[in-house]
């Protein structure tokens, strides 16, 4: 894929044991012992600058996506960006499949409708949401 000067600013490939994404006491990293080359890709304000959207997203070289929203308490928006991220005519190109939800907020009630329905949604899109307090450190693959 050829990268314009813009695009070029949003992307960026790493292979690093620990790939990392925060903002604001939010954060998960991706665990990568074998190094395999990743696009960390930067979506709010970089990728995509109106309009509803996530804060990143992960692709791991030939395997799955990991579209990500970093967010405070609003769940209900967090969930509602990555959709529009998952389908946004900027982003589908960057996005391998399988690509997975991920939201990482401050906190959130242990059952909530508006997350019942997303995951429903989700599945009938042949993706997951999940859903995460602070912080998440784990293999991509475990999305």
């Amino acid at each position: 894929m050829q990268l314009s000067d813009m695009t070029h600013k949003c992307v960026e490939i790493v292979n690093d044991s620990k790939i990392k994404v925060a903002e604001k006491g939010k954060s998960v990293i991706f665990l990568n012992p074998q190094r395999v080359e990743f696009k960390r890709i930067k979506v709010d304000n970089c990728l995509v600058k109106t309009g509803s959207r996530a804060d990143w997203i992960i692709s791991k070289t030939g395997g799955v996506s990991v579209i990500v929203e970093l967010k405070g308490r609003d769940v209900g928006h967090a969930i509602e960006q990555l959709f529009a991220t998952l389908t946004h005519i900027d982003c589908t190109d960057w996005l391998n499949y399988p690509t997975k939800l991920l939201v990482i907020c401050a906190k959130y009630p242990s059952f909530d409708t508006k997350v019942a329905r997303a995951q429903v949604r989700a599945r009938k899109l042949g993706t997951t949401l999940k859903i995460v307090c602070r912080s998440l450190e784990c293999s991509i693959d475990q999305i």
